[in-house]
């Protein structure tokens, strides 16, 4: 095969769609040919005899360029990326090749160096880079979680939210989905992300987190389709929605309580109207005719249940009255600690041992001390009746986040089974009292902006918790007053309630 003439070279030379130039030993410019000026501007003579890395890299010092020549001198370049300033300032980035050519000495004659204008390529890959940076930064950042399963419905990747509910992800990849809501126990059947597949619609499920709460979670799975629309991948996208539901019940329980409260207070009135004049009568009775035992024993019947049907009244009314939280920052341990002292008497007498287990991490919380202390005794008399025969009480404060948590626990007989759910509920009672004890406390917590909740012991006893936020509610609330529930009317014996 002949070799190309030196007028093909020369026209394939200047003819090149790329940047050809030729760099002497000491640095010089020695040809370039005419596509350099049409990306850069500079014609081959305003190059030539001198050094044109230092007029096409401005903003390299002479040390910079001084090693970018000497890489191309002492060996072949490959796709060597070089971002050189055009005569009118703009910027482009050349992906450079080189190949040095030796005399029969075999001392370097010149350097040829070739470059490709990648500039719209390594622009399109910025975009792309920052459009996925972008993307991340937004997975990671949602409130949501976000996981990607293969078709086979296993785990290709989940952002940090994930992490943060369920701990180290990398020991759930390449499992299947049901792994992304882990249960304290298996559940038959309970797979929330083929749920949410099968119906192609929101699905709602519940998991434990890594700090071993329970939580309510909404799950929607999309799949992902290849061109002709069949799924390869799916999309997993979960919120947790338990303070959303929790708020939602929280309203619910408002407005009840508000309906409840007015039907309490114009019954409270209405049964008060004739119950003053019978307790009246019947003390008038027992004046008049205080030698028939049988008729002293019916009005005494009668006085005494004149009695507690006012204090049944004066229950009701105390639990239909509002006004406003007078908040106080205040030492949580120091108040538990005043409830015990309280109750003191009450623990010795019913021969149970008690440990207090405070944290002396704890800050100030922001609370009206007199209702958040009225609740404490009345969970802390609730544990304290629920072991007449003695046992162990354990009152725990810890930090949960933004809460600061409150932990009562008994080892009495504990919360029958399918009641933990209703002993909040107004008027719930199997041992014949008013029963809106739980409910008067659970009003007092979540007009603080906090929650209480209840659970079965490990073993046997109840677990009451009691979490207050650490930073106060910004808009107004009302909560009830109930002294005489938690002060007067708390019975000596009977259920929680």
């Amino acid at each position: 095969m002949a070799r190309p003439s030196h007028l093909e070279l020369r026209h394939i030379f200047e003819q090149a769609p790329i940047l050809v130039v030729g760099i002497a030993p000491d640095g010089t410019t020695i040809f370039a040919n005419p596509m350099v000026e049409k990306i850069t501007g500079y014609s081959p003579v305003e190059l030539l005899g001198k050094n044109c890395w230092r007029i096409l890299c401005p903003d390299k010092g002479l040390s910079q360029v001084t090693r970018l020549l000497r890489r191309f001198q002492k060996a072949e370049v490959r796709e060597r990326l070089v971002v050189l300033t055009t005569k009118s300032g703009e910027q482009h980035h050349i992906s450079w090749n080189s190949t040095n050519i030796y005399d029969t000495e075999n001392r370097l004659r010149v350097s040829i160096c070739a470059g490709r204008d990648v500039t719209e390529r390594v622009m399109l890959k910025q975009r792309a880079d920052q459009e996925k940076t972008n993307l991340y930064r937004m997975l990671t950042g949602l409130g949501a979680g976000v996981a990607l399963l293969h078709k086979n419905l296993k785990i290709v990747w989940a952002n940090e939210r994930y992490t943060e509910w369920f701990g180290d992800i990398e020991k759930i990849r390449g499992k299947y989905c049901y792994c992304l809501f882990p249960r304290r126990e298996p559940i038959p059947g309970y797979r929330p992300v083929l749920e949410s597949k099968k119906i192609g619609a929101v699905f709602e499920g519940t998991a434990f987190t890594k700090d071993g709460r329970e939580r309510l979670f909404r799950i929607v799975t999309s799949p992902m389709g290849d061109d002709h629309g069949k799924a390869i991948k799916y999309l997993v996208l979960t919120i947790d929605v338990t303070e959303q539901k929790e708020l939602e019940q929280r309203l619910l329980q408002t407005e009840r309580m508000a309906t409840i409260g007015e039907i309490a207070t114009v019954m409270a009135h209405e049964i008060r109207n004739p119950l003053t004049p019978i307790g009246g009568f019947a003390r008038y009775l027992k004046k008049q005719i205080p030698h028939d035992p049988v008729v002293q024993k019916s009005v005494d019947a009668i006085i005494r249940e004149a009695n507690r049907l006012e204090h049944m009244v004066d229950g009701v009314e105390d639990f239909a009255r509002t006004s406003k939280i007078n908040y106080v920052k205040t030492d949580l341990n120091k108040l538990v600690e005043k409830c015990l002292t309280l109750l003191d008497s009450e623990i010795k007498a019913n021969r149970i041992t008690m440990d207090a287990n405070l944290s002396n991490i704890l800050p100030q919380v922001p609370m009206d001390p007199d209702l958040i202390g009225r609740v404490l005794i009345h969970l802390l008399r609730n544990s304290v009746q629920a072991m007449p025969d003695g046992g162990h009480l354990t009152v725990t404060t810890s930090r949960k986040r933004r809460f600061a948590e409150v932990r009562v626990t008994d080892t009495g007989p504990g919360i029958e089974k399918g009641d933990v759910n209703q002993i909040f509920q107004a008027f719930f009672s199997k041992r014949g009292r008013l029963g809106i004890g739980l409910t008067i406390s659970s009003r007092i917590v979540q007009d603080h902006g906090g929650r209480i909740s209840a659970e079965e012991g490990k073993g046997k006893g109840a677990v009451f918790f009691v979490e207050l936020p650490l930073k106060t509610i910004s808009f107004p609330l009302t909560r009830p007053q109930p002294l005489s529930l938690l002060n007067q009317n708390i019975e000596k014996k009977g259920s929680r309630g």
